[in-house]
């Protein structure tokens, strides 16, 4: 399994990218996350400002929500949210900025559960500095509306005591046999309360990768037929072959049924027609009980403090997870170079749980994930690819249409970095009614910016007025939207 940089090419590109990293401007900006609001996700509509110490009813704004955090920077390169100290944990690289998560301003749903929670945001610039974090603290509920006030009894007249007249002694009735009560059965205990991101039902879990919060150099696309949900996911930048580095995708679940999980993923070779390339994706879980792969013999990742460890490449406790034999859609899920052992995770205690995921081969495809209870769920229950996501609290993360997903594969934007115009091709120049416009990071129009076509399918857009920073640019037309993240340097 052990790939090399293909072509001299690619490998120019990965030892002189990072002096793009250099081209930065030049005045200092401090990063602040100013405030929360409350969002609706149904509607995708705010609600209110949230606030430290103050209280969310359930009955009062509904049960779909998420929360949005509100930067003073249009230059923040990423936001981090930590919920309750690391239960969820997610990171948002494009306004808005939402708790958990959303594609293109269609936000996830969210039930939070009754109790106190603890939220902090912090932001990062696009160069990694930290800027100053957001802690709240805030309650929900679910309550009723007040309650009527009594109504006062009248005071009743006093009415004159009636002369009694005797009363005959009654004839006794039989006393009936009293109704044995009966036994209560075993206390199911209560309902757990979830506050991940998917969590763990009746053994299984089930995750659609279009579904996560992408860095960017992850593209969700519709190309290769077979899939589940509404696409999958596909790294498109520099291969990271012999450790992570960039790229990194998180997130939660929340196990109640404790013991061995197996896991597998729904995924494709993407490029080329060798089974043995553009194969395989980085896989950490860096909290569980225990993680490793087993078959022939059991392997722990490497950098993870256990011995042995798989053939090939590994780091810091990543498996380097691929797929053999084949380059259509499988769920071939190995470890170890020329082994194919099988990814188990055990979870000794109920709990949430971070998944990760990092790229090492451009091309690979992703489409879902499961993890299934080995004792109590089959392989073959567990991969059906009809099976809905997991989410919590029954929450079904609404995702971009197809429509929208094939216009995203169609449309490209250069340069970008930009510092004066953009050119953005794969535009119908030929139909009315386009609508362009440049999001800041609170996540408002902040620009409508004039264009001019310059090609059958090709328009320039004017962005050297705004100062520099991150942007996200918008296209509409015909009821269909595109959506890219921009940098602007001068």
């Amino acid at each position: 399994m052990k790939k090399h940089l293909r072509t001299l090419r690619n490998y120019a590109l990965y030892v002189c990218s990072p002096l793009l990293l250099t081209v930065a401007p030049t005045q200092s900006y401090a990063d602040e996350v100013w405030g929360f609001t409350l969002v609706n996700a149904s509607a995708d509509n705010d609600l209110s400002a949230l606030n430290d110490g103050e209280t969310i009813n359930l009955n009062a704004v509904g049960r779909q929500l998420n929360i949005r955090a509100n930067t003073n920077s249009e230059t923040v390169g990423k936001v981090v949210f930590e919920l309750d100290g690391g239960a969820h944990v997610q990171t948002e690289g494009v306004a808005p900025y939402a708790l958990f998560g959303d594609i293109e301003g269609d936000y996830y749903d969210w039930t939070p559960s009754v109790g106190t929670h603890t939220l902090t945001a912090t932001p990062y610039t696009p160069w990694g500095e930290m800027g100053t974090p957001l802690t709240i603290t805030f309650t929900v509920v679910e309550e009723s509306g007040p309650a009527p006030e009594p109504t006062p009894e009248p005071t009743p007249e006093p009415t004159p005591e009636p002369t009694p007249e005797p009363t005959p002694e009654p004839t006794p009735e039989p006393t009936p046999e009293p109704t044995p009560e009966p036994t209560p059965g075993p206390d199911p205990g209560p309902v757990p309360s979830c506050n991940a991101a998917y969590q763990e039902q009746n053994g299984v879990v089930v995750v659609e990768a279009e579904s996560l919060s992408l860095p960017d150099g992850w593209q969700v696309k519709t190309d290769a037929g077979g899939y589940s949900g509404n696409g999958y996911i596909e790294w498109v930048y520099n291969d990271h072959l012999y450790a992570p580095a960039t790229g990194y995708i998180e997130t939660t679940v929340q196990i109640n049924k404790t013991g061995r999980y197996r896991f597998y993923w729904h995924n494709k070779v993407g490029k080329g027609n060798s089974s043995t390339d553009h194969n395989d994706t980085w896989l950490k879980f860096p909290d569980a009980s225990d993680f490793y792969a087993e078959g022939g013999r059991r392997v722990y990742p490497s950098g993870s403090g256990k011995w042995p460890t798989p053939e090939g490449a590994g780091a810091d406790g990543w498996f380097k997870v691929y797929s053999s034999f084949t380059t259509n859609w499988t769920w071939s899920t190995h470890v170890s170079d020329s082994e194919g052992l099988q990814v188990v995770v055990e979870f000794n205690t109920p709990g949430v749980y971070k998944i990760q995921l990092a790229p090492r081969s451009d091309g690979h495809l992703v489409d879902r994930f499961v993890m299934f209870h080995e004792s109590s769920v089959d392989y073959g229950s567990a991969v059906q690819l009809h099976t809905p996501e997991t989410r919590c609290n029954g929450a079904t993360a609404r995702r971009a249409t197809p429509e929208v997903l094939e216009k995203r594969a169609l449309v490209s934007v250069y340069p970008n970095p930009a510092s004066s115009d953009i050119t953005v091709r794969g535009v119908d120049v030929q139909s009315a009614g386009l609508e362009v416009s440049l999001i800041n990071s609170n996540g408002t129009v902040t620009y409508r910016p004039a264009y001019r076509v310059v090609g059958s399918n090709q328009v320039q857009v004017m962005v050297n007025q705004l100062k520099a920073g991150y942007y996200t640019l918008h296209l509409k037309q015909g009821g269909r939207s595109y959506f890219q993240k921009v940098i602007v340097r001068h």
